[in-house]
């Protein structure tokens, strides 16, 4: 029953972090609009886009982890089942 509360945690937090990844890829793509209208440095701009390419990765690697954690929790509820 432990190893089950864990992984629900565990499944909990990656929820919370796939909802926070999401959202920064989205602000970030609204950035990189704004500082591509204002004319901006495009060293900066590819800074921003450089980020926003790191917090897209970051999702995947999420989803990755997600389906990993979903996994092993199937796997655990099956055992005690």
């Amino acid at each position: 029953v432990k190893a089950i509360r864990i992984k629900t945690g565990s499944l909990r937090r990656l929820f919370k972090e796939r909802a926070m990844y999401a959202e920064e890829v989205t602000s970030g793509e609204a950035k990189v609009a704004a500082m591509k209208r204002e004319n901006v440095d495009d060293g900066d701009i590819k800074q921003q886009e450089n980020v926003l390419e790191e917090s897209a990765m970051m999702v995947q690697d999420n989803a990755t982890r997600l389906h990993d954690a979903l996994g092993s929790l199937q796997v655990t509820v099956e055992h005690f089942e």
